[in-house]
């Protein structure tokens, strides 16, 4: 069907008649500057277009912060498009700070126009310094939120998400503004990328971008709290994560931020290498080193949580010990600080102990029915663990690029599927559970990581292998068996992925 030559060819009295149904359907194969054209014809159809073409394009949005986009922001919020916006993205993009150049000089442009788009460039990035630091850049977002009364999830990333369908297979979602200051300048706006930095970034410590980012997203739901009560936040972050000072609360935000926090229902976590900042705690009166100190206290806020989600980005397995035992509530069995013992010690022990900062414990997160964690190594009793401890309210859970480490007995007894046994304990232990998903699981054995397979049993072991499971439904005890059954390791296949303890993949599910 050639959609755009049958409706531009069309007198406008006929365009007028054609249903309402039938021209949105038509107008669903145009590309967005067709159909940007289309809604300009008349002001009859932009009016009996505006409903689809709000809940296309204006649902779900993304920003970021600069002084254009921001703005953009509250515009929207306040006209006819402010009602419609229940999913907020904030990209963490920005110029980059490496702007200024003392070798510049007219005659560093072959024209007049790659100078002018120079000089567009870097007073992007002057506005963007003075933004964040005056703090104009809070004041825009709290405008925004006080006129976006449908306002349900605020994210924050560091891409551009995909499905813009009308613009090719590879159509992406830009944060407002990226595309206009790509063509007028020539340049991109960079991402915070802690795996893979090139050129500028390199130079970069996006650390304080990302933590002020977090910050003022919180202050805004703050500012706002009588209109958005009980919000879902999350941080989903492919090429960074969030460092550990983003969960240190200021005490003079804390009036703003932890009401918040105390009332969030849904938080999603990309943590990682740059989160783990070993700091020494009491655990009734022991002096111990914890990884996670910061996020354990953040969590420990967030009581009133019906779905947690935490992906581990980068850390090591040790890294993450810490807070994966924090959240079962089980007690570290080792790692406890070892002094020496003088004279001057025992006599400073007892008064300087209780200056140290003590975990909290573990919230009983009474209402979570949904937690999702990936992109780690645990051991099985631990993973067990924690799901226990959320029994009585849990009935969802999502496990993404999760590996079991083996047992040592394993090195002389060979290697054994530990998923079946995890899934088996997780019948036994009775749990009233309605959804499963499962993706990209792995297990360790020796110096290498061996995918999980699914496939239905009885099936030929080549044909349809697939690395992703999900089970819906209200009786798991009987449908666990089915579900056990499809989980194969190949141990002497060639797909064994050699570890990597300094780094994951970035790839993550949205």
């Amino acid at each position: 069907m050639n959609s755009q030559s049958s409706l531009v060819g069309m007198p406008m009295s006929s365009l007028l008649r054609v249903p309402l149904e039938v021209l949105v359907y038509i107008a669903s194969y145009l590309t967005t500057s067709e159909y940007g054209a289309l809604r300009l014809a008349c002001r009859r159809i932009e009016n009996d277009l505006f409903d689809s073409f709000a809940k296309e394009f204006f649902i779900k949005r993304q920003f970021m912060i600069s002084e254009f986009s921001l703005q953009a922001l509250v515009d929207i919020s306040m006209s006819r498009l402010g009602p419609y916006l229940k999913y907020l993205i904030i990209s963490l993009e920005r110029p980059t700070p490496r702007y200024s150049d003392p070798n510049i000089h007219p005659g560093s442009f072959p024209t007049i126009r790659d100078a002018l788009n120079y000089h567009i460039f870097y007073e992007e990035c002057i506005n963007h310094q003075a933004l964040i630091t005056t703090g104009q850049d809070l004041e825009l977002l709290i405008q925004a939120f006080h006129n976006l009364p449908a306002l349900e999830t605020v994210s924050l990333r560091d891409f551009s998400r995909d499905g813009r369908h009308r613009d090719g297979r590879d159509g992406l979602w830009h944060a407002y503004g990226a595309p206009t200051f790509l063509k007028q300048t020539g340049r991109k706006f960079v991402q915070p990328d802690f795996f893979h930095p090139i050129g500028d970034i390199v130079a970069v410590d996006s650390t304080p971008f990302i933590c002020h980012t977090f910050w003022i997203m919180l202050q805004a739901l703050g500012k706002t709290k009588e209109m958005h009560s009980s919000p879902r936040f999350e941080v989903i972050l492919r090429q960074s994560h969030l460092p550990d000072i983003a969960f240190k609360i200021p005490r003079y935000l804390e009036p703003t931020i932890l009401p918040v926090i105390e009332n969030l229902k849904a938080l999603f976590l990309d943590v990682g290498r740059h989160t783990y900042h070993s700091l020494v705690t009491t655990d009734e009166g022991d002096c111990q080193s914890n990884a996670a100190f910061l996020l354990g206290t953040f969590l420990s806020k967030t009581k009133s949580l019906e779905h947690l989600r935490l992906n581990f980005r980068g850390g090591r397995a040790q890294e993450t010990q810490d807070i994966l035992q924090w959240l079962a509530h089980v007690p570290k069995s080792d790692g406890a600080l070892q002094f020496p013992i003088t004279a001057n010690y025992v006599a400073d022990a007892d008064s300087v102990q209780r200056l140290f900062p003590k975990l909290p414990q573990t919230p009983e997160f009474p209402h979570l029915q949904q937690l999702d964690l990936g992109m780690l190594t645990i051991e099985l009793p631990l993973l067990v663990d924690i799901f226990k401890r959320y029994k009585a309210s849990l009935r969802k859970f999502s496990l993404h690029k999760v590996s079991f480490s083996s047992p040592p007995d394993t090195d002389t007894t060979g290697p054994v599927n530990l998923w079946p046994r995890f899934f088996r304990q997780i019948t036994e232990h009775g749990f009233t559970l309605t959804a499963v998903h499962l993706s990209f699981l792995t297990q360790v054995y020796g110096i290498a990581k061996f995918p999980v397979e699914f496939r239905d049993p009885g099936q030929s072991p080549t044909a349809g292998i697939r690395s992703t499971k999900g089970w819906t439904g209200t009786d798991w005890e009987r449908n666990s068996h089915d579900f056990i059954k499809s989980m194969f390791i190949d141990w002497h296949g060639e797909d064994e992925l050699w570890l990597d303890y300094t780094s994951e993949s970035t790839e993550d599910l949205d």
